[in-house]
């Protein structure tokens, strides 16, 4: 069995990204992932991190991660990835 790199693993300078249009192909890549449920949990347990030791040690989170946009450890506004810039 061939396993294919996700998107973030090939691309990991795109999914860091806070620019909006990046987030948008990023986003794209997101829905289409077959790791979206396992990246989903990650996300929840960043942002339950957020605030605690992650702060602490400046590692929020930020980029795209489960098609969601974060900034300084937190989820920006959802849009949907086709949505106009």
């Amino acid at each position: 069995m061939t396993i294919k790199p996700t998107a973030c693993a090939s691309d990991p300078v795109l999914f860091d990204s806070i620019d909006v249009i990046d987030h948008r192909e990023a986003a794209r890549h997101c829905a289409a992932c077959p790791a979206l449920d396992w990246c989903q949990g990650q996300l929840s347990e960043a942002l339950d991190k957020t605030g605690h030791d992650a702060w602490e040690r400046r590692v929020a989170p930020r980029g795209t991660w489960a098609g969601q946009l974060l900034v300084n450890g937190r989820l920006k506004a959802r849009r949907p990835a086709d949505a106009p810039v």
